[in-house]
């Protein structure tokens, strides 16, 4: 059944802190066989974009150690979930709307070479970081 609220919500990626980057690189693309869709960063600050196979993603994030995690999170943990929405801003409105707290207000990225997007975060009413995701290419 489509959602007739929210237009094309659906899943697209989670989120991960990496303990070891180049581990879960391997693990994630060798041993799974996620191909990488888009990567972008420095050494110390990479990130990944892994396709599931499905449509959907894990979002691979490296931190340099010793650093503060942006996130305030432990390596290992899911950091953030995000829907596909045919609409980001509009979600994020009504995700507003509902009692939601802004994260980061709707938005153009480049994520890597090759991958353009509109995104828009907002902190759910249970404190979970929710991200509203669609591909412009």
């Amino acid at each position: 059944m489509a959602n007739k609220v929210v237009e094309g919500l659906g899943f697209h990626h989670i989120a991960l802190r990496a303990a070891d980057y180049e581990k879960s690189m391997a693990f994630y693309c060798d041993v799974l066989g996620c191909e990488i869709k888009a990567a972008w960063g420095d050494p110390g600050k990479r990130i990944a974009l892994l396709n599931l196979g499905d449509g959907g993603s894990i979002e691979l994030f490296e931190e340099s150690e010793g650093e503060k995690p942006e996130s305030g999170m432990a390596p290992g943990v899911w950091w953030h979930l995000a829907l596909r929405a045919d609409d980001p801003d509009k979600a994020y409105a009504r995700a507003l709307a509902a009692g939601a707290k802004s994260h980061i207000a709707p938005k153009e990225a480049e994520l890597g070479d090759n991958l353009k997007v509109r995104l828009a975060f907002v902190v759910g009413l249970s404190g979970e970081i929710i991200e509203f995701f669609k591909e412009l290419n």
